[in-house]
């Protein structure tokens, strides 16, 4: 072996060990990681934001002819996961609940996100946004999750 190739695997073992040692860190590293499993929902509110500032969200997506107490649900066609919620999404509309169906390559969604919830909305779908109280979900989830999240919502 050639010192060049033996300097080369050095390096490659070297690299390896440190990326093991950040992946082992993760969770001191990165803050809130520890508590987020695969699979787990993400729900967050607007911290640090007047209550007028969320009030002012629900009044905004009215001006797109969306009623305030409807739940945001900012999805992609191509996700899997918002595939799988929009049989949920349909049956709990069937039962009365009111939805925004906001896709991704909408420009009318696209729109209402950046000047009512830009605030609020994240970068991964699907999400749910309840503009009225300023909380959102990330993640699919059950159809009795989903419920809870738009009865508190209303």
């Amino acid at each position: 072996m050639k010192k060049s190739d033996k300097i080369k695997a050095l390096i490659s073992v070297i690299v390896i060990l440190i990326l093991a040692i950040i992946i082992i860190n993760m969770n001191s590293l990165v803050p809130g990681t520890d508590q987020i499993g695969a699979g787990q929902l993400v729900t967050t509110q607007t911290i640090g934001v007047d209550n007028n500032a969320i009030v002012d969200s629900s009044t905004c997506i009215g001006k797109y002819g969306v009623p305030e107490n409807a739940v945001v649900f900012v999805h992609s066609t191509s996700c899997p996961h918002c595939q799988t919620m929009m049989p949920i999404v349909r049956e709990l509309e069937g039962e009365g609940y009111s939805f925004y169906w906001a896709e991704g390559s909408n420009n009318e969604a696209r729109q209402l996100i950046s000047d009512c919830l830009s605030g609020i909305v994240g970068g991964y779908v699907p999400q749910f946004i309840c503009p009225k109280t300023g909380i959102e979900q990330t993640g699919a989830m059950s159809e009795s999750q989903l419920r809870t999240f738009a009865d508190e919502c209303v």
